[in-house]
């Protein structure tokens, strides 16, 4: 993905670049521990796969990276995590300003998903 900036007419400096990399951290971390969390919860490996698509599909197709979101599905893209990610990335890559607000919002998915990663361990013994 960051190779790609070399060949697009975007306007990348330094500080931009190290906030890219800032936000892909996070977004991989948060949905890495989404990942793990659904792995521990499910009873089977087929029962993760479904879960996963079940999520994911429809997080990433309300999140705006495919067609712009307007009224109601603006309003559950605000409720997605990986909304807040497209944005960010979006108004780094479009050098809109400073993505502060979406990273919060990264910021509280990852808390969130933590103590619901944290309590699924211990909710579940291992047999």
């Amino acid at each position: 993905f960051l190779c790609l900036l070399i060949v697009l007419p975007l306007p990348i400096t330094l500080p931009t670049f190290l906030w890219l990399i800032v936000v892909l951290f996070l977004a991989a971390l948060l949905f890495a521990m989404i990942g793990v969390l659904f792995a521990w919860l499910s009873p089977s490996p087929s029962a993760f796969h479904a879960l996963m698509s079940v999520v994911l599909i429809p997080m990433w197709l309300l999140s705006g990276a495919m067609f712009p979101l307007n009224g109601f599905l603006y309003g559950l893209n605000s409720i997605n995590p990986m909304g807040s990610v497209v944005s960010a990335l979006r108004s780094l890559l479009l050098g809109t300003g400073l993505p502060l607000v979406d990273c919060g919002g990264i910021m509280a998915w990852l808390i969130i998903s933590g103590c619901a990663l944290t309590l699924g361990v211990k909710r579940r013994v291992v047999d």
